[in-house]
């Protein structure tokens, strides 16, 4: 095969088993090959916007309960299945089945004109109508934000009846593609997949690569891979890169926040006092312990900031009855592990070895429902994507939602405002410092350090690939000449 033909990309500073399965969809690791996998709607361009995808345009209705998307003629799957407008509400609606059984809440879809009645054991969704060549979605009150970019996700895409036998999906292995490429090879345990092109598939570019190859490698193996493959390779900003003139390196957009998320049902931080107590000491911490070379951040979108939180003056005593239990997020730098470790130790006022710290497996089918769970530790210290910006739907998604991190809500004021955004009771400026106000004083997600992701790019390919995107649609990816 032509090396021009194929692409190499890699994750760099991972290691963790890969899966087919829609619930896995939302994991960066997965999304790759997802993303080039599964057709959806709409999809997410070079320039950060929604895109017409297997939808050639969308139509909204000035009362914005009405959105109608008319889908590109002769679309078909991997195994010649039609995807129709009536196939793709039936995949959506068994998607939106699975979801509410799996993660409760359903984002933006819960709002559809009979979606209570419809997982509640009906057989379809009042509010996805189907004509011929156009899918029409109805919604009981305004939707101005977040279904595009609902509909952009994998796990919101179509998938082939085949994958499923009784709405169970057969094997995390194995995908029958809807979107424009198809697996080749897949290995579920080393990370590495082997997508090629599918023959006719219509977003076909000249210079398309026709075979792209996934792995996992370790950071320190970044420049050499992406020199001999004339690669890419995707990796956090902590992650250090060497330079080298084959190489462009570039920083994506600053959207990864790793925050203390403080269980506000059970344990210590139930009393919203022991919170703000915790809150002030880590805010003291945090400021001691920032340099010019690591920045701890007080707010949670460092370019939207609210108030400055309050510092403690000295570290405030915490009434502690049992052995706290932190989770960490994994694959973290090194260094700051070890100042996160420092940090909630200290914010506790206990030594570390008073403290289980724990790290999950993920290779353990319910890793993720743990992952996400607001009751089976005191603090988790997870990391997320968050957006470059203050956006209603990602809020929802993260507060409202088991779509990604699950983060607690306890007031359930962030989630009342998200409901009053849609119904026109804020404008943005309004929804940027309610939100601000909010997580300050309900002090349960407490934001400790902020990064984005870092792209390491063979210099044949740096004017194709966009530092606003998470994972690129492969097939947009042409070779300029050396």
């Amino acid at each position: 095969m032509n090396q021009e033909t194929k692409l190499y990309f890699a994750f760099a500073g991972h290691a963790r088993k890969i899966s087919t399965d829609p619930l896995d969809s939302d994991n960066i690791l997965n999304l790759a090959h997802m993303e080039q996998l599964v057709g959806t709607l709409v999809q997410e361009g070079r320039s950060g916007k929604q895109e017409p995808y297997l939808a050639k345009s969308w139509d909204i209705d000035p009362s914005k309960k009405k959105w109608t998307f008319e889908l590109r003629k002769n679309l078909l799957s991997e195994d010649n299945s039609v995807i129709s407008p009536s196939a793709f509400k039936k995949s959506l609606e068994r998607s939106l089945k699975m979801y509410r059984e799996k993660r409760g809440f359903v984002p933006v879809f819960s709002k559809l004109v009979g979606f209570d009645d419809f997982v509640e054991g009906g057989n379809s969704i009042k509010g996805i109508e189907t004509t011929a060549d156009k899918i029409t979605f109805l919604f009981t009150s305004p939707v101005k934000t977040g279904l595009l970019e609902y509909l952009s996700m994998p796990y919101f895409g179509f998938y082939p009846e085949g994958n499923y036998v009784k709405d169970q999906w057969i094997d995390s292995s194995r995908i029958i593609s809807s979107g424009a490429y198809q697996v080749k090879d897949f290995n579920a345990d080393k990370g590495q997949v082997v997508l090629t092109f599918r023959k006719g598939w219509f977003s076909e570019e000249s210079g398309s690569a026709q075979i792209v190859e996934i792995n996992q490698i370790s950071s320190e193996e970044i420049i050499d891979y992406v020199k001999a493959n004339k690669g890419i390779v995707l990796s956090l900003h902590e992650e250090s890169v060497p330079k080298d003139p084959d190489v462009l390196t570039m920083g994506g957009v600053p959207e990864l926040i790793i925050a203390a998320s403080l269980s506000p049902t059970e344990g210590i931080f139930k009393d919203p006092r022991a919170r703000e107590t915790f809150a002030k000491n880590l805010t003291r911490i945090k400021r001691e312990k920032s340099s010019a070379d690591v920045r701890y951040s007080d707010f949670f979108y460092p370019e939207f900031p609210g108030d400055p939180p309050v510092a403690a003056n000295e570290i405030l005593p915490l009434e502690i009855k049992c052995r706290p239990k932190i989770l960490l997020k994994d694959a973290m730098n090194p260094a700051l592990e070890a100042d996160i470790r420092e940090m909630m130790s200290q914010a506790m006022g206990l030594d570390q070895n008073e403290i289980d710290f724990i790290k999950l497996d993920r290779s353990d089918p319910d890793w993720m429902t743990t992952y996400t769970s607001n009751d089976k530790f005191d603090v988790r210290v997870v990391g997320v994507s968050i957006g470059g910006s203050v956006q209603k739907w990602v809020i929802e998604m993260m507060f409202c939602s088991k779509l990604g991190i699950s983060f607690p809500d306890p007031s359930k004021r962030l989630c009342q405002l998200v409901e009053g955004f849609d119904s026109n009771d804020l404008d943005q400026s309004g929804f940027e410092v309610a939100f601000n106000k909010i997580l300050a004083e309900d002090a349960a997600v407490l934001p400790i350090y902020h990064s984005g992701l870092k792209w390491s790019i063979h210099k044949s390919l740096q004017d194709k690939v966009a530092p606003t995107l998470g994972v690129p649609r492969f097939e947009m990816l042409k070779r300029v000449k050396d």
